[in-house]
């Protein structure tokens, strides 16, 4: 990872237009959402973060479609180092997911919008969440590029009907036969995550912390098979 690269990556992602769509229904959605006061703080939390998912899941398939095929391959001569070009890139979005996290965690606490004071753990704990569901919506989303899913409403709908389908795991377990619910893993563990909140007041610091690693786990297989695809597409990446 570069930080050359890192503010490579955010310069060029600001010069084009393609934030400002996913931004601004970032911002209306929690300025509406907050309106009304006061909110209790551990359902606020978690109906924010499945919002933040689907405008995660746009906001990263915006940045990954904002560099073209001609301008990536440039970059990636210059740099020599594939995976020193995606870590990079990845770097730049999780700093920019990371901003939108502590922001959708800190705005409703500065305006006053909930019953009862934060506690630090709380804040901490509620930022982690954002994130990583951040991240697995920009990990989903990258699988969903142009270059492997040429159709735009394609796209769209698949990152979409995928976080449809990991939210209602539950209803899904119901549903499927036992010997099929190993196929329930094949999908993000977003309701895991957003639970770790919800539950936060009888899950243990193992058990929090197994769900956490659980998470990352997912998000680096993603990435790991998205680097897999790329060289697949482009055999002269080395």
């Amino acid at each position: 990872m570069r930080l050359s690269l890192i503010r490579y990556f955010l310069l060029s992602f600001s010069r084009t237009n393609r934030y400002v769509a996913p931004l601004i229904v970032y911002l209306l959605t929690f300025t509406l959402f907050y309106s009304q006061k006061p909110n209790p703080i551990i359902g606020s939390y978690a109906a924010t973060a499945v919002i933040f998912l689907f405008i995660a899941g746009w906001f990263s398939y915006a940045f990954h479609e904002s560099q073209d095929r001609v301008q990536e391959q440039l970059a990636l001569l210059h740099t020599k180092k594939i995976s020193t070009y995606f870590l990079s890139k990845w770097g730049a979005l999780a700093l920019m997911l990371a901003c939108l996290s502590l922001l959708t965690v800190v705005y409703p606490i500065a305006i006053g919008a909930f019953a009862d004071s934060v506690s630090f753990q709380m804040g901490v704990l509620a930022f982690l969440i954002h994130l990583e569901v951040g991240m697995i919506a920009s990990g989903v989303a990258q699988m969903f590029q142009s270059r492997f899913v040429p159709s735009k409403g394609m796209a769209v709908s698949g990152i979409i009907i995928v976080f449809a389908l990991s939210l209602s795991q539950s209803k899904l377990a119901e549903m499927l036969p036992d010997m099929l619910h190993v196929l329930l893993w094949l999908l993000p563990p977003v309701k895991q995550t957003i639970e770790v909140i919800t539950q936060s007041a009888v899950l243990s610091v193992h058990e929090m912390l197994w769900s956490h690693a659980i998470t990352l786990g997912y998000i680096v297989v993603l990435l790991v098979i998205y680097v897999m695809r790329v060289k697949r597409t482009d055999m002269h990446c080395k």
